[in-house]
């Protein structure tokens, strides 16, 4: 994910990933998770809670239409993934 103006955005999904087949979409932006509102270093705290295969609530807006998704926390490389995007947030 990247930030742009306070908004946390998807920046990347893999073809083929959980979150390309739950209809996750680069350029989504990530408002709250698990029903909490969260920005940059919230997002990044909550990833660190999960464990791999941990399920969660994810509310993005794309094109200014709000849907929420079930997402479960995969792993690999010794890095965090979410089984459908990879959170690698930069401002």
């Amino acid at each position: 994910t990247k930030t742009e103006g306070g908004k946390v955005i998807v920046s990347t999904v893999y073809s083929g990933s959980a979150a390309e087949l739950q209809g996750l979409s680069v350029n989504d932006e990530i408002i709250a998770v698990d029903g909490y509102r969260v920005d940059k270093a919230d997002f990044e705290d909550m990833l660190d809670t999960k464990d791999v295969n941990d399920a969660f609530e994810v509310m993005i807006s794309r094109d200014n239409l709000i849907k929420t998704y079930t997402i479960k926390m995969g792993g690999h490389n010794r890095k965090r993934y979410i089984n459908c995007v990879v959170f690698s947030i930069s401002m």
